[in-house]
């Protein structure tokens, strides 16, 4: 279901975008550096603060900060989505998080966490690859190629992509209920609520000013 949701996600907004439109959103320089200091350092950041004051076992810790120095989640294009947000901006941003993350995520490792650290770069690429950029771009191509075929083709396929973010949400919650049980009492989801509410917050204050004064304009 995972797979499921994230090939049809990429390969919609592939189809319902344009190559112009995420091109264009690299020359808003301004928004677009704002974006990756909040996702490749206040985030980690962040979560490296909350596990040194909040007393939790290492294992959770480990896994806090694995998932806060991860950036470029195909859950942000779906998100932008549902909020009638700027999609164009969303994946695009999603693309070169992505492409940064084979780089970032082994020197936000190395600086936050103590001892000796070994990320295989080769196969978070391949992933990356794989499983998002290729069905991004190739809903580019047959948008571009074939027009008329992709106009038709996103409507079943954004409906597609609807329908597994929900399931997916809904396997999560059953098959791995008695996981999240265990979670009480240990700190990580008051830790997790916290981390969430910083960083909707970062990135409100980051650019949700900035979105609205250019909207006015």
């Amino acid at each position: 279901m995972t797979a499921v949701f994230v090939l049809s996600t990429m390969f919609s907004m592939g189809l319902k975008l344009s190559v112009t439109e995420l091109v264009s959103v690299l020359r808003d320089r301004q928004l677009l550096t704002k974006s990756l200091v909040v996702n490749l350092v206040a985030v980690p950041l962040v979560a490296y603060l909350l596990i040194r004051t909040v007393p939790v076992g290492p294992a959770y810790a480990t896994g806090f900060l694995l998932l806060a120095v991860s950036p470029g989640a195909p859950f942000g294009p779906k998100f932008a989505e549902i909020s009638d947000s700027d999609i164009a901006f969303t994946s695009s941003l999603m693309v070169i998080l992505c492409l940064l993350s084979v780089v970032t995520i082994h020197v936000s490792l190395v600086a936050l966490v103590s001892g000796g650290v070994i990320v295989d770069a080769v196969a978070i690429g391949r992933m990356v690859l794989r499983i998002q950029l290729v069905p991004l771009l190739a809903g580019l191509a047959l948008s571009y190629v074939y027009t008329s075929i992709g106009n038709r083709l996103h409507t079943p396929i954004q409906r597609l992509s609807d329908i597994s973010f929900v399931s997916l949400i809904v396997l999560l919650l059953v098959v791995y209920h008695g996981e999240i049980w265990s979670l009480v009492g240990t700190g990580m989801l008051g830790l997790s609520a916290a981390a969430v509410v910083v960083s909707l917050a970062l990135g409100y204050v980051f650019g949700g000013p900035y979105l609205e004064q250019a909207l006015k304009q």
